[in-house]
Formats: structure tokens, C-alpha cells, sequence
């Protein structure tokens, strides 16, 4: 996989450049929740972030975290990388379907995500006040 990586990085030339800066852009998010996540009181965060997850059964919500335009991009990128003759991990057993984003190179964005926006989701959604 690394050496698969390797060619990837030195020999591909990425459709959306600003994907691969390693920063996640208000932008890119829902609206409402990026508003969420721009709040700089914690306890406004959560309350904002719960306010638009809809719950959907034991541990399970549902609300939206991308704009449409962050995921034509991802997506086109996806495409770029197969259409190229590369190949993703799968992300696990479980799926047959998905991409790794650190596969692509896209390390630093899948950090931002994780931390960023995972991360006051799992606080506000599944830690108790």
C-alpha cells in the first residue's frame, strides 16, 4: 500500500487542489451545523449541535454535516483516482464499497474531519451534560 501510495502522490495530479491543504473549510460543511460549530461556548455547541441531529433510535442520529459542493469535489477526486487505475483499502470488513481518504493522500483532511467536526459530534451527541 505504501508503495501504491507512492506512485500515487508522485505521479497524480489532483483535480481539486484545495482538498488536499489538510484543512477542513467552513464551507464545506452544512451550514447550520458549521454555525453550530462556530459557537464559541461549549455548552451553546452542544445544545446547537443536538438541535439539529434528529434521533433516530438507540445511539442513532441523523443530520447533515456536508454541503453538496464539498461532496461533488470529494467525489470528482474519488473518480480521478480510479479512473487513474488506483485503488482504495476498503475502509473495513464490513463494507463493500468506500475509500480510505489517507489512500488519496488526504491525511491532513481526514484529520480536520475527525477532529473538527467527529469530534464535537461525538461530545454533544453521546457524552452526558
Amino acid at each position: 500500500q505504501v508503495a501504491a501510495y507512492r506512485r500515487w502522490r508522485d505521479g497524480h495530479s489532483p483535480l481539486h487542489r484545495e482538498l488536499f491543504g489538510g484543512d477542513l473549510r467552513r464551507e464545506w460543511l452544512d451550514g447550520a451545523l458549521a454555525s453550530a460549530l462556530a459557537l464559541p461556548d461549549v455548552g451553546q455547541q452542544r445544545d446547537a449541535i443536538r438541535a439539529l441531529a434528529q434521533h433516530e433510535g438507540a445511539g442513532v442520529y441523523t443530520l447533515p454535516l456536508l454541503s453538496p459542493d464539498f461532496c461533488r469535489l470529494l467525489s470528482e477526486e474519488v473518480a480521478n483516482f480510479a479512473a487513474q487505475g488506483y485503488s482504495s483499502p476498503l475502509p473495513n470488513s464490513m463494507n463493500d464499497y468506500g475509500v480510505v481518504l489517507e489512500a488519496l493522500g488526504l491525511d491532513g483532511l481526514a484529520e480536520q474531519i475527525r477532529e473538527k467536526l467527529l469530534g464535537p459530534l461525538v461530545q454533544a451527541l453521546y457524552t452526558d451534560e
